[in-house]
């Protein structure tokens, strides 16, 4: 990846600008010979060089494959076996399952197919061993006729474990539509901003400073109170999110966190020293580890690369004018489950690179910061979000007249939800 470097006029397309010269031309002149005469007679300026956009990633290099290695020793499993299940077959070889052919590896040296859905895109939120150790059926007494069970859509060889029931106080009623957002305070905005490194070829962050002013405005704006980390390394990160999650949130509304960093893979980010799994950061929020935060909103935006691959788009082509395209009744207790009402929102699309100008930040939080503070008060978060991505994937496109694969290149964010409800973030006074 090269620095960044300086190359023209701001990034961001608009419809009235000419890619050919780079002279602003008016719409009714067009086509007319008031615009010839124009371009006749105004002479052009000397164009202005401007900052590459860059992709915000390690990219694949002999420093990428010693963060794996790093990562293979951290967590004692390889990279190419994410689940771990190569691993657990060779250390553990009793009781194998003939159901998974462990030599069948695509080109990405993953399984070719998986039997359980792992859910939230993460290899680690499943235990591998279900895959591979067989039990014997458990017999079921057949008794009376009786009203058929519900049962998991999966065959798991192991009957996995359960927690005894948990209570936590209930901050909503179970039919709402919205999530409470009346408590005293809106709650903490945590961002883990990393833009240097001491990891020798990783290239700094530059430009995550201005997404950093942008983001704190803009929190502080909608009542969070902000909280900045920067460039904390590993232990550091796992600190900071144990200290946050043994925090009292009865009087808030919701937590929000925010990481702006190197991405490696689809499932780790860069600290200072290491990669670490994204699961680091919302695991310990879930409704049966942190109880005063169960049935609130946990949002997490991630400006990261989830991958290596670049999205060159697709041109549309229009051939029409238009395209085509309280009661006072008791209030019943509820359970709900222990992953509901996380948010997951990332800069890219699995497997894709994230991009940044060093000198706006990046797309994603840019656009982020724009709709939050235009529409938060009165726009519901998820369809605020889907405005984020159709500016991020129509208002954007990188400029790198230097390095050619990184020219005219796309990027669109994507939302995983497990909210139960709308997400408002009114003024509270």
């Amino acid at each position: 990846m090269s620095s960044p470097i300086d190359c023209g006029p701001p990034r961001k397309l608009r419809e009235d600008y000419d890619l050919d010269d780079e002279v602003f031309v008016d719409d009714h002149d067009q086509d007319g010979d008031e615009g010839v005469e124009l371009r006749d007679k105004t002479p052009l300026q000397p164009r202005v060089r401007r900052v590459s956009d860059v992709i915000d990633s390690i990219g694949n290099s002999p420093v990428h494959q010693h963060l794996m290695d790093a990562i293979e020793a951290m967590e004692g499993r390889r990279l190419s076996d994410p689940v771990g299940l190569l691993q657990r077959h060779d250390t553990l070889p009793s009781r194998r399952s003939d159901s998974f052919a462990m030599n069948g590896l695509n080109s990405a040296g993953r399984p070719q197919s998986m039997l359980v859905d792992q859910g939230y895109g993460s290899s680690s939120t499943m235990s591998p061993h279900y895959l591979v150790y067989s039990q014997p059926p458990v017999p079921i007494n057949v008794g009376k006729a009786r009203l058929a069970n519900d049962t998991i859509d999966a065959q798991p060889y192991n009957v996995p474990p359960t927690t005894p029931g948990i209570q936590a106080k209930m901050s909503v009623e179970k039919d709402s539509e919205e999530y409470n957002m009346n408590h005293p305070r809106r709650g903490k905005a945590v961002i883990f901003n990393h833009d240097v490194f001491n990891i020798d070829g990783i290239n700094s962050r530059s430009g995550s400073e201005v997404d950093v002013k942008n983001l704190v405005q803009t929190y502080d704006g909608l009542g969070f109170q902000s909280v900045v980390f920067n460039n904390l390394n590993y232990a550091e990160i796992k600190a900071e999110i144990s200290k946050l999650a043994a925090e009292d949130f009865s009087d808030a509304d919701c937590l929000c966190v925010t990481v702006l960093t190197h991405g490696m893979g689809t499932n780790y980010l860069l600290a200072r020293d290491i990669p670490y799994s994204i699961d680091t950061l919302w695991t310990p929020f879930t409704a049966d580890r942190c109880l005063s935060l169960a049935g609130k909103p946990k949002l997490f935006f991630i400006q990261a690369c989830r991958g290596e691959r670049l999205d060159s788009g697709v041109t549309l082509v229009s051939h029409r004018h238009r395209s085509e395209t309280d009661s006072g009744t008791p209030v019943e207790s509820y359970k709900i489950p222990t992953h509901a009402d996380f948010l997951m929102a990332y800069s890219s699309v699995e497997g894709f690179f994230s991009w940044r100008n060093p000198e706006d930040g990046t797309w994603f939080i840019q656009c982020l910061c724009e709709e939050l503070q235009k529409n938060a008060a009165k726009t519901d978060l998820l369809k605020l979000l889907t405005n984020v991505s159709r500016k991020v994937a129509l208002d954007y496109q990188s400029f790198n007249d230097v390095i050619p694969w990184q020219h005219e290149q796309k990027q669109v964010p994507s939302i995983v939800s497990m909210l139960i409800r709308d997400v408002h973030l009114r003024p509270k006074y």
